[in-house]
Parts: structure tokens; C-alpha cells; sequence
């Protein structure tokens, strides 16, 4: 008899691969644990919300 475990997802936080200053505000590009690629655009204007490109993985404790 074969008994399988499943090993528990090992969650990292997002590592910020750059920031860049613009005329709006500051974009940054995240690279989440799950190994996907995330554009955060962070307004200047307290008023403004932030955007976000990327998608999200199912299942991914820090994106999905």
C-alpha cells in the first residue's frame, strides 16, 4: 500500500522586480510566489485608486 501526503503550498510574499517614478504616480512590477508577473500603478492623487495588471492564479494564497 502506497500512501501519498501532499506537500502545503509554501507561500513567499511578492518580490517588487522594479519601481518606476511617472508623471501619474509609481509603477511597480511584482513577481508573486506563485511565479506570476504583476503590474501595481500606485496614483500620486489621494483620490485616485490603484490599478493592477496580472491576473491571478486559482489556488495562490497571495494573488488568487
Amino acid at each position: 500500500m502506497t500512501t501519498m501526503t501532499q506537500n502545503p503550498q509554501v507561500s513567499t510574499a511578492p518580490v517588487e522586480l522594479s519601481r518606476h517614478t511617472t508623471s501619474e504616480g509609481t509603477v511597480r512590477w511584482l513577481r508573486c510566489g506563485c511565479g506570476r508577473l504583476r503590474m501595481v500603478s500606485t496614483p500620486d492623487s489621494p483620490t485616485a485608486r490603484p490599478m493592477a495588471a496580472g491576473g491571478r492564479t486559482p489556488g495562490c494564497p497571495e494573488c488568487g
